[in-house]
């Protein structure tokens, strides 16, 4: 999650006083559901620019359940939109990270709190299921011009017919379920199956070494006859 605030007056550094944010450096915060990160791209007289960079661990969310309900082990609980579209983790990280600016001080330049700024915010992805109207509405009559980008982006993975594709990431981050959800039961070679074909157990990890020789004798056969395979 992204949002800056770009002033152009100068001297526009100045913006650093009124956040109590030096954009000399960077400053990190630890948060409940992540990290936020406070710099500036950009601090000349002429343009400055802050930005408050929301950092948000999806697996964490799941697995300490600040996340939406559902079972935790289900792929949408892992691969969302939650560590890139704005949305309450923002708000809190503004309310925790800006709280000084946000008490309408400013301890180095007190003028500056009731002198007019021509300020820019943009904040980097916002959902609105009202769209661009109601954010008008909502905003328009606080003096606030709104204006809004639209952004639609469909992700498209393509696949070799003759593939193997491997699945790699940590235990419990949903490669199983993204297996049974995008492959045919026949294509997906697991290495539980195999040590449960083993040993009766697909936990037993002492056969782990027998268990891809299965997997690996499986998977060489179906690429000899053209079948993809996921493992």
């Amino acid at each position: 999650m992204l949002m800056t605030i770009t002033n152009t007056r100068t001297p526009a550094t100045d913006l650093g006083y009124l956040l109590h944010k030096n954009p000399d450096r960077v400053q990190s915060f630890d948060l409940s559901f992540g990290k936020a990160h406070v710099f500036y791209p950009e601090a000349t007289p002429e343009r400055c620019t802050a930005a408050l960079l929301l950092d948000v661990d999806p697996v964490a969310l799941v697995r300490t359940r600040r996340g939406p309900s559902g079972e935790g082990g289900a792929l949408d609980q892992y691969v969302n939109d939650r560590p890139y579209v704005a949305s309450s983790f923002l708000s809190v990280a503004i309310a925790r990270v800006l709280a000084s600016a946000l008490g309408g001080s400013s301890k180095g330049r007190p003028e500056l709190v009731d002198k007019p700024l021509p300020l820019v915010a943009r904040i980097t992805v916002l959902p609105c299921r009202g769209g661009e109207d109601i954010l008008k509405r909502l905003f328009e009559p606080l003096g606030y011009t709104v204006r809004a980008e639209h952004h639609i982006h469909e992700m498209k993975i393509t696949i070799l017919e003759l593939s193997l594709v491997v699945l790699i990431g940590p235990s419990g981050c949903g490669k199983s379920t993204f297996g049974r959800t995008h492959f045919k039961p026949t294509e997906v070679l697991s290495s539980d199956f195999c040590r449960g074909l083993v040993a009766d157990s697909e936990n037993d990890q002492t056969v782990t070494g027998d268990a891809f020789e299965i997997l690996h004798f499986i998977a060489r056969k179906r690429l000899a006859l053209g079948r993809l395979g996921a493992a």
